[in-house]
């Protein structure tokens, strides 16, 4: 029974991700965006928006007495949720959002071709309308 009722919470309040490798995962920027918080590993791109004890918790691979200890922190600790919720949000929504991925990616096809861009006249795209 109680170990049912541990992962209803887990379910509820916070995401794991305990993978030994992985690129970025989309359910990591999906919980965090839903002001969850998030108790992973290190691997991949996890590290680039996870900052252990600011914006989720990060456990090493393969250490489950610090994977459990994480869980049960989090789960204890409603205030710590809270605040590691509210910055994962605000660190999501400033590293993900369309204006922030649509001038990088000009940015990259700028520095790929400058010398096309210049030869043919084409003008940079226009951002899209977030709607």
């Amino acid at each position: 029974m109680r170990s049912g009722l541990v992962a209803a919470a887990v379910a509820l309040l916070s995401l794991v991700v305990a993978s030994s490798a992985e690129g970025l995962p989309n359910v990591v920027l999906e919980a965090m965006a839903h002001g969850k918080t998030v108790i992973a590993t290190p691997v991949g791109g996890i590290p680039t928006v996870i900052e252990d004890g600011k914006t989720g918790l990060l456990v090493p691979v393969r250490d489950t007495a610090a994977l459990s200890a994480a869980i049960e922190r989090a789960l204890g600790d409603p205030e710590l949720r809270r605040r590691l919720g509210r910055a994962a949000r605000k660190r999501v929504e400033g590293y993900c959002s369309w204006n922030r991925v649509t001038d990088s990616t000009l940015a990259v096809y700028a520095s790929a071709v400058p010398e096309a861009a210049r030869e043919t006249g084409v003008r940079p795209a226009v951002r899209p309308a977030v709607i």
